[in-house]
């Protein structure tokens, strides 16, 4: 009989499986025949979220063309989704933009009164927080989550939340626990979502184990593996990859558990799931670490420091976004002087209309006038309450940003650390593998030096009366100073890089400016040039000027792309792959600061020639020779 049960489960979570596909190529199929912009808006929403687990980069996709649609119409609810889709897409990848579109995507359900979609970006910001180290802040997300969900008419969105909070919440009572399993897992089963139903299998395993029913906890758990793998639930058969690894080493099983966790680093690569990636390379380094398995353990630091390295890659490109963040408290002092303006404003008019009515209507409306006036301080009382509900969520928010950011400044760190383990530790390490750790670190740790240097410059630039200083600078010098930093990857990309910039000229600038300013170029000639390529530096000088050209022989880019090259726009930073992102943006109004300018001229297929105009300063006796 136990069989047979067995046997429909299966047979209704493939056909539900199966429906997903057949969904995702039946909205494909229509979509050429939409012709009502809404519609098609939202069906590439929909084809964006149900993508996001198997398809990751098609998710991406759906998600921009439904936003650059959205924008043109003016559709608020196609914006929302497609941030939504976007900041699912970021997530793990570069946190900065996932949290950016998270929130952005909340104010704007907020506005449309969305409760349901409310409640389900409260929840993955939880999931973004817990991944980020911050599991007290997720268990305060997840919890608003919960309580709006109460309320919802559809409780679908109710059943995901609960399994979350099954998850994050590791003080939850024993009795609180089983009435949330049993509540989300009943709310599962109505709505025939399987998905779900195979997730709290996975949290009755764990349960269980924990309880001391070990073997049936690991028996439910394998049973639920082979269900996800049967239907392509792959995040939820990775999940149980990990709970199943972490019992079999509790139980001394290590080959067991080593081969989960071999098998969930496998999916975690093979359907893009970074954060995952990162934990099972890292549970396989200090494994085979404390094990004195000098040479598996080096296998699995190098992995892990090359995913941590592109996600550092990937924030780079996208630029400096958490800039915008650092700014917050400006907006937030911006936002309160604007209210109480309006407060001030609403009082002053209040006032004059209850001297205008008295006035006028004398003792005869007398009462009325008391009425009035009492609506009038009623709605003060309640914008201001409503003022300092925003500001709090504001300042809420600033600080899970700041919270983001301190956790992935950390990374350099943490790969300084274990590698300073490793090599303090008994075992031999192949010289070849010290040699390339080293280079490793010294690369992440230039990268961090830079980007610090560069964000804290700006916000320095932005305080009232702040200038920069001046000093005779050797242009020859700093131009191959700024390159140093790229030389190890030109070197591996086979890339010529030659200056034709003579030794005699001298510059009286801004040495920090100029070098940001040289670095971002030089970097972006580099990344985006092909292996073989050249990259050469040359001067020219007149009589107010002197102007320093980047040229390189990379793929280059259109006539538009180069027209909007250092605006910064929401859409360019979606997209995170073309231009140079934030730092160019950063690097123009840095040059505008002392004077100078940027400009660029590229053909596609070609290269890119960038042009930097430095003014000479003849109050502090600057030369510039030929």
């Amino acid at each position: 009989m136990k069989k047979l049960a067995l046997s429909l489960f299966f047979f209704f979570i493939a056909h539900i499986a199966a429906a997903q596909r057949m969904e995702m190529a039946a909205l494909k199929n229509r979509l050429p025949h939409i012709k009502e912009k809404q519609q098609y808006i939202d069906a590439l929403n929909r084809l964006a979220m149900l993508s996001h687990l198997r398809y990751k980069d098609s998710c991406l996709v759906y998600a921009s063309k439904a936003m650059s649609l959205s924008e043109q119409a003016g559709y608020k609810k196609g914006i929302a989704d497609a941030l939504n889709c976007e900041a699912i897409y970021y997530m793990s990848v570069n946190n900065y933009l996932s949290a950016r579109y998270f929130n952005d995507a909340l104010q704007l359900y907020r506005q449309l009164e969305d409760r349901e979609n409310e409640a389900q970006l409260l929840m993955n910001l939880s999931v973004l927080l817990y991944t980020n180290n911050n599991p007290a802040e997720a268990v305060k997300y997840i919890y608003r989550a919960e309580k709006l969900s109460r309320s919802l008419q559809n409780d679908s969105i109710r059943s995901i939340i609960l399994s979350d909070i099954l998850t994050l919440d590791h003080k939850l009572p024993l009795a609180k626990y089983k009435a949330y399993y049993d509540e989300g897992l009943g709310i599962a089963k109505k709505h025939k979502d399987y998905r779900m139903i195979i997730s709290y299998e996975n949290n009755r395993g764990t349960l269980l184990y924990n309880d001391g029913r070990k073997a049936e906890g690991i028996a439910i758990l394998e049973r639920s593996e082979k269900l996800a793998d049967s239907v392509g639930c792959e995040y939820v058969q990775t999940t149980a990859f990990m709970t199943l690894g972490e019992m079999m080493l509790d139980l001394k099983r290590n080959h067991e558990g080593i081969a989960y966790y071999e098998k969930g680093l496998q999916h975690s690569e093979l359907y893009g799931y970074p954060e995952s990636y990162t934990i099972f390379a890292d549970r396989l380094y200090q494994f085979y670490k404390a094990q004195g398995d000098s040479r598996s353990a080096l296998k699995y630091l190098s992995l892990l420091q090359l995913q941590q390295n592109k996600i550092q890659e990937s924030m780079s490109k996208s630029g400096f976004n958490y800039v915008n963040y650092v700014e917050k408290d400006n907006e937030i002092d911006s936002l309160e002087k604007h209210r109480d303006f309006q407060t001030q404003l609403l009082i002053v008019l209040g006032t004059l209309l209850i001297a205008l009515l008295g006035i006028a209507f004398l003792y005869y409306r007398l009462n009325q006038s008391k009425k009035k006036s009492a609506s009038i301080q009623q709605q003060l009382q309640e914008a201001l309450s409503k003022h300092n509900t925003e500001l709090e969520a504001q300042v809420q928010f600033n600080n899970m940003l700041i919270t983001v950011l301190a956790h992935d400044v950390r990374q350099p760190f943490s790969n300084v650390i274990m590698a300073t383990e490793l090599f303090t530790s008994p075992n031999d390490i192949p010289e070849d593998q010290k040699s390339y750790i080293l280079k490793e670190l010294e690369l992440t740790a230039r990268q961090s030096m830079f980007f610090m240097d560069g964000v804290l410059s700006w916000i320095k630039s932005k305080e009232s009366g702040y200038a920069f200083g001046t000093e005779p600078i050797h242009l020859a010098e700093m131009v191959q100073e700024a390159n140093s930093f790229f030389v190890p990857v030109q070197r591996r990309k086979d890339i010529v890089f030659h200056s034709a910039v003579p030794p005699s000229s001298v510059l009286n600038t801004s040495k920090m400016v100029l070098l940001f300013v040289l670095r971002n170029i030089l970097n972006n000639a580099t990344s985006y040039s092909p292996a073989g390529a050249s990259i050469d530096v040359h001067v020219t000088h007149s009589n107010d000027y002197s102007t320093v050209s980047v040229t390189d022989t990379g793929r280059g880019m259109s006539a538009k792309a180069a027209a909007n090259l250092f605006r910064i726009s929401h859409k360019q930073e979606s997209k995170g792959k073309k231009g140079a992102g934030v730092a160019l943006a950063l690097s123009y109004e840095m040059m505008a600061r002392i004077g100078g300018s940027i400009a660029v001229e590229s053909t596609e297929g070609k290269g890119t020639v960038f042009y930097i105009k430095i003014p000479t300063d003849p109050n502090l006796g600057s030369t510039a020779h030929n």
